[in-house]
């Protein structure tokens, strides 16, 4: 049978329902290339009557353009072209159907041809002239229908254009009205009315659009019968999209199942021609088909091998049949899932997200699912089931929800799927956590009076534990503050008692040495004991905020280092850089190790000036916890290959003294020259 039963009845369902549903769309005239005949506006006015309608000449070409009033929506579309002036030749030769979505139509905009799906005449003979259509006889009254797909949204204008008669002069031509309706597409297939091209050359009577233009009983293939994969057809989809599965269905003819095989399908983000390589690649039908022939090949993610997603369709075949691939239909479905669910217990709204409690003591529950919006108000299958639970997919009632008898409780799972329009069901679905909560009086008496007991006798464990704790702690304070006090008290002592008297000491010096009696010899002298007597009080003061309590802080190291460094760089000439945070975590550092640190970082500053012969030097200090990272960089000769003497023994001061505390000390060689020395001391 060359179309089966069936076949014809999915047809009627596509086109017959969607006839019922059809929607008149106003036309207004825009401008024509016969704009000097005042009677292009008759064209849409309503009124059929012989005198009335757009004269057209056909000797030359011409176009008129009419806008939509409101602008269309995607959809199947249908036209009326009424000619019914009676007069000899007065139908148009040939003519073809344009749309544009421009938003101020003309005759210079961009214009997308209309693919004719079907046509008909009530009188006269009416055929395809690709891409146009034509009149094969001259009839004096007539009424073209013609019929189309259109993909987009937001069509604006339509242009009529008509060309000379392939059957030689004619008259001037009178369209009396011209009329549009649109049907809604009544499927989710997104790839009904996308362009499609071929690679080679088609038979003719055979054109690409057959693929896309729903109606299973077209078909095409190569005119060359022996191409093989270097022929593919490629269907432009508008946008990338994410796809559920892919129907194609071959020529409803028996004899043809060899032209259907060794598919190979190929789905691209960019237009194949470029560099860009397939982002999805499978194949389908490696033998010839048993099934019915017209019977849909459904093509999912799992059949090939990347990301099921692309604007881009591209079928070729390996077949070594002739006339391979002979295809009648592609179908592409996007992947849909539900947006949401709505549950109910007992009759109440039950909310939360992202997982759905039930109450305990349910014992009937709803679920009524949300459709993603469809276009002209479509509607799916649905269906849902509770995994975990006793049941499997269940269907909606009448009142479209999903219901079920209560569940024991636990944790389940609500899945939820969608049907397209061909009855094939979305891979992908939507699916919600749901708990059930178990009811308070079937949790066991002991069990909770065991717990009880357990968490109280924990508690008083832990009670006593944090007492002792605590008493331990209180004493190590008070200790820690006896300590505390007592270093107050001897570095108050030193400053006051002993400082004052170096101090008293080193004004009696100067005063001394600034009697002009004296000689220069024992004035040399006092100036020597002068400077001594300085740096013993420069040293005094050192111990002293190494022993005082007050300065056992990050802040207080980070300040006093920086201020040495001033004190002994700036009389020098040598200048001084500091890169320091501005804050310090709250960290205690003891007086051993601020003392050993002082001392290093002296001895770190005398090397520069005694060897390095440097006039810059870098202070960096920063905090990696639980390290303080002090590093002094110089722009001098840096460190000789051996080092020896004084300053081989002054390295490993610094080394020893960092180490007594915890700490490391390392001195290298910059690459840029001059000398890095780094401590490091863990606080």
């Amino acid at each position: 049978m060359l179309f089966p039963l069936r076949h014809l009845l999915v047809a009627f369902c596509a086109f017959g329902t969607g006839a019922l549903a059809a929607e008149p769309i106003r036309l207004e005239p825009v401008e024509a290339t016969t704009a000097a005949d005042a009677r292009f506006a008759e064209a849409v006015d309503g009124v059929e009557t012989a005198d009335n309608g757009w004269m057209v000449p056909q000797s030359t070409p011409q176009s008129g353009v009419f806008r939509c009033v409101p602008p269309m929506a995607a959809g199947r579309v249908r036209f009326s072209l009424v000619f019914g002036s009676g007069q000899k030749d007065s139908c148009f030769g040939e003519f073809s159907i344009s749309v544009t979505t421009d938003r101020n139509p003309s005759l210079a905009g961009h214009w997308q041809l209309v693919f004719p799906t079907s046509f008909s005449a009530n009188q006269g003979w009416l055929d395809r002239a690709y891409p146009h259509l034509h009149f094969v006889d001259h009839p004096g009254k007539t009424t073209a229908r013609v019929g189309g797909i259109l993909p987009d949204d937001g069509v604006t204008g339509i242009r009529v254009e008509v060309w000379p008669s392939p059957m030689g002069p004619a008259s001037n031509a009178i369209l009396t009205e011209l009329r549009m309706e649109r049907m809604p597409f009544g499927t989710t297939n997104i790839a009904l009315g996308c362009p499609v091209t071929a690679s080679h050359a088609l038979p003719e009577k055979q054109y690409a659009e057959s693929l896309t233009d729903g109606l299973i009983g077209s078909y095409a293939h190569p005119a060359n019968s022996r191409l093989g994969r270097d022929f593919y057809f490629e269907i432009d989809l508008r946008r990338t999209r994410d796809l559920d599965h892919i129907s194609l269905r071959g020529r409803a003819q028996s004899g043809t199942g060899g032209q259907f095989t060794h598919l190979h399908l190929q789905l691209f983000d960019e237009e194949p021609e470029s560099d860009a390589g397939p982002v999805w690649e499978g194949k389908v039908r490696e033998t010839a088909p048993e099934a019915e022939p017209g019977t849909a090949a459904v093509v999912r993610s799992a059949d090939g091998q990347g990301t099921f997603r692309g604007r881009y369709l591209r079928i070729f075949s390996t077949s070594v049949a002739p006339y391979s691939p002979q295809i009648a239909e592609v179908e592409v479905y996007e992947s849909l899932v539900p947006s949401g669910v709505q549950v109910r217990s007992n009759d109440r709204l039950v909310t939360g997200l992202p997982a759905v409690r039930i109450p305990a003591g349910a014992n009937w529950l709803a679920f009524t699912l949300e459709e993603p919006p469809l276009r002209d108000g479509m509607t799916l299958g649905k269906r849902l089931r509770i995994v975990g639970g006793p049941d499997g997919w269940i269907a909606p009632n009448w009142h479209g929800a999903v219901e079920t008898r209560g569940l024991p409780p636990g944790e389940y799972l609500i899945e939820a799927q969608l049907r397209h329009s061909d009855f094939e069901w979305n891979s992908a679905s939507l699916r919600i956590p749901l708990i059930v909560l178990a009811p308070w009086w079937k949790n066991p008496w002991a069990q909770l009076t065991v717990a009880l007991a357990a968490v109280a006798s924990a508690a008083l464990l832990a009670w006593h534990i944090a007492r002792r704790r605590v008493a331990w702690q209180l004493a190590e304070l008070e200790r820690s503050q006896e300590l505390s006090q007592e270093r107050r008290r001897i570095a108050r002592d030193m400053h006051d008692v002993v400082g004052a008297r170096l101090t008293q000491l080193t004004v009696m010096h100067e005063l001394f040495a600034a009697q002009e009696t004296l000689s220069w010899k024992t004035r040399e002298r006092l100036e020597e004991l002068t400077t001594t007597a300085r740096d013993a009080v420069g040293a005094l003061d050192e111990a002293v905020w190494a022993i005082n309590p007050r300065n056992d802080t990050l802040q207080n190291i980070a300040d006093y280092l920086c201020h040495a460094a001033s004190s002994y760089l700036s009389p020098l000439d040598i200048r001084l850089r500091q890169h320091a945070p501005e804050a310090w975590p709250e960290r205690e550092v003891g007086a051993q190790k601020r003392h050993q640190l002082l001392l290093a970082f002296k001895e770190a500053l005398q090397n520069i000036v005694k060897h390095a012969g440097a006039n810059l030097v870098t202070l960096t200090l920063r905090f990696e916890d639980p390290v303080m990272v002090i590093c002094l960089d110089d722009n001098g000769c840096g460190l000789p290959p051996d080092a020896a003497g004084p300053e081989k023994d002054g390295l490993e001061n610094m080394r020893t003294r960092l180490a007594a505390v915890g700490g490391s000390c390392v001195a290298q060689t910059r690459a840029e020259g001059g000398t890095r020395v780094e401590f490091r001391l863990p606080v």
